[in-house]
């Protein structure tokens, strides 16, 4: 049986030199929203293949990143106003 998918937001505040890298990997992820926030759904399993990549390319002192589980998506209430939003063109927000 699969683990269940959850609606994953990451928002990250990184040094200059390490955007990029930390961009580029959370494409491959999730969607990018607006700077420094992705979202997308994903398993543990997924979560923690990110956590294992993302973590070499950070400077624990001066880097930062939230990924927030949303695990009770039918309790979540999210408003969007301004740009389209890729995840809602994905199907994963309503």
């Amino acid at each position: 049986m699969p683990a269940p998918e959850v609606n994953i937001l990451v928002v990250y505040d990184v040094g200059e030199k390490r955007v990029a890298k930390v961009h580029a990997l959370l494409s491959k992820y999730l969607y990018w929203q607006q700077r420094s926030v992705f979202a997308g759904t994903m398993d543990k399993r997924g979560t923690s293949i990110l956590a294992f990549h993302l973590k070499p390319i950070l400077d624990p002192h001066h880097d930062s990143v939230f990924l927030f589980s949303l695990v009770y998506p039918q309790d979540v209430r999210i408003e969007q106003w301004g740009r389209p939003s890729p995840i809602r063109d994905a199907g994963i927000m309503r």
